[in-house]
C-alpha cells in the first residue's frame, strides 16, 4: 500500500539525517514526479503501487538517502517560475539568485536600446540569462562558463525555453572568448565565491554534490570580483548595469572593489531573507 510505503520511505530519509518535515515533503514530491501525478490525482489514487512503480521510487529514495540533492535526482529545478534542467555539472538554481534577474529586468525597462544585449558570466545552467531573455523579448544574451559541461546544460535550457536563437553560448574564462569590440547593456554574474577554507561548514548536499568549479574561489572567495569589475569598465555601454551575486558577508568588500575599479552608483541589495546578496554598479 502507498501509505505504508510512504511511512517507510520517510523514515529512511530521516534516518539519513534529513529533517522529518523535509523528508515528508520530498517523499511526496518523489512519488508525484515518479508516478506523473498531480497532487489532486494523488489524493484520488487507489493506494496501490505496481512492483515497477515501487522499484522506481525505491531507487530514488535510496539516492536521496545518500544526500544527493532532490533537484539532481529529478533532473530539474524551478527558478523564476521556469523549469530548468540540472545535472551535477551545474549549481542548483536558488531563489536568492532570482534577485539578479529582477534587477536586470528593472534596468532594461529604462534601457534606450531597441535590442539590449546581456552578458551572463559563470552562467551554469543558464538560469539567469535565460530568465532575462524570456521576460524581455527583444533582448539578446551571451552566456559564458569555464565548464563545457555547464554550457551543454545551458544550451538545452535555452532550447527548452525558446530563446536559443537570441543566445550565444561560449565556453571560456569570463569574457576571454568574446570579440574585443563587443559591449553590453547589462552584465550579470553568479561567480564562485565560497572560501575553500569554509568547505567544512557547508551542507552535505552542497559540499559533496555540487560542482567545485562553481563553488570555490581563491583569495577567500573574492578572486573573480576584481576581474569582473575590470571587464565591466570596457564591456558595459554607457549607463550599463553590472549585477553580481555574493556571499552573505562579502557585499561591503565587493562594493569597495567596485569603487576602486572606477565603477559608479554602487548599491547593495538584500534578498528576501534580508541578507546582502547582490552588488550593482554602473558604467559612466
Amino acid at each position: 500500500m502507498l501509505q505504508t510505503a510512504t511511512v517507510a520511505w520517510t523514515s529512511q530519509l530521516t534516518a539519513a539525517g534529513i529533517s522529518s518535515h523535509d523528508a515528508s515533503v520530498e517523499v511526496r514530491q518523489l512519488i508525484l514526479e515518479t508516478l506523473g501525478l498531480t497532487p489532486t490525482q494523488l489524493l484520488l489514487h487507489s493506494g496501490s503501487l505496481s512492483a515497477a512503480e515501487t522499484r522506481r521510487i525505491d531507487a530514488r529514495i535510496a539516492r536521496r538517502a545518500t544526500r544527493e540533492p532532490l533537484a539532481y535526482i529529478l533532473g530539474e529545478r524551478w527558478f523564476y517560475g521556469m523549469r530548468f534542467l540540472v545535472t551535477t555539472d551545474v549549481l542548483i538554481p536558488r531563489p536568492e539568485t532570482e534577485l539578479l534577474v529582477e534587477l536586470a529586468l528593472e534596468h532594461l525597462q529604462h534601457c534606450p536600446a531597441e535590442s539590449p544585449s546581456i552578458l551572463d558570466l559563470c552562467t551554469g545552467s543558464g538560469c539567469v540569462g535565460i530568465a532575462i531573455l524570456t521576460n524581455h523579448l527583444s533582448a539578446t544574451a551571451t552566456l559564458t562558463d569555464l565548464s563545457p559541461y555547464a554550457i551543454a546544460i545551458a544550451w538545452q535550457n535555452a532550447e527548452l525555453h525558446g530563446v536559443f536563437e537570441r543566445s550565444q553560448l561560449i565556453v571560456g574564462d569570463l569574457d576571454s572568448d568574446i570579440a574585443t569590440e563587443e559591449t553590453f547593456d547589462v552584465i550579470t554574474a553568479n561567480p564562485p565565491y565560497i572560501d575553500p577554507d569554509d568547505i567544512g561548514t557547508l551542507d552535505i548536499e552542497v559540499r559533496d554534490w555540487e560542482p567545485e568549479l562553481a563553488l570555490y574561489a581563491p583569495d577567500a572567495g573574492y578572486a573573480l570580483y576584481p576581474r569582473i569589475a575590470a571587464l565591466a569598465l570596457t564591456r558595459l555601454r554607457p549607463g550599463g548595469l553590472l549585477a553580481v551575486e555574493c556571499g552573505h558577508t562579502q557585499a561591503g568588500t565587493i562594493a569597495d572593489m567596485f569603487t576602486a575599479a572606477g565603477l559608479t552608483n554602487i548599491k547593495i541589495h538584500d534578498d528576501l531573507a534580508g541578507i546582502p546578496r547582490v552588488v550593482t554598479a554602473n558604467q559612466l
